[in-house]
């Protein structure tokens, strides 16, 4: 699978070392998980308390439904099983080094096969 131009922008950003990482949201005072790096990165309007704030609508700790497919992403947390999420992975201390890799080696359990269009399952 090739990744996107946005996911590799994204997966950059990820490896880049310019974002600090915190969990259970976002973004706070202490920096963002790897779905916040992505809102960052896309200019998203941040809300006064943490967050975001995308047409009105306040988000703290899920992607709005269109970041999620312009990511490619399953849904709005980064699903891979079940119970495994991206927001569980960088919640539980995986560094954002480590999930970019891990979505490079892996991209068919991350992203959907094209833009817009989820996997066939």
């Amino acid at each position: 699978m090739i990744l996107t131009e946005t996911q590799e922008k994204w997966l950059q950003a990820l490896e880049s070392g310019k974002y600090e990482q915190t969990v259970t949201c976002l973004r706070n005072d202490r920096g963002f998980c790897c779905l916040g790096v992505f809102c960052e990165i896309e200019g998203c309007q941040k809300s006064q308390d943490g967050g975001y704030v995308v047409n009105g609508v306040r988000y703290n700790s899920r992607l709005p439904d269109e970041l999620t497919a312009k990511l490619g992403l399953k849904n709005d947390i980064g699903s891979i099983t079940i119970t495994v999420s991206l927001t569980s992975m960088n919640d539980n201390g995986m560094s954002f080094k480590d999930i970019a890799t891990f979505c490079r080696k892996n991209p068919e359990k991350v992203f959907i096969c094209k833009s817009g269009e989820k996997n066939q399952e």
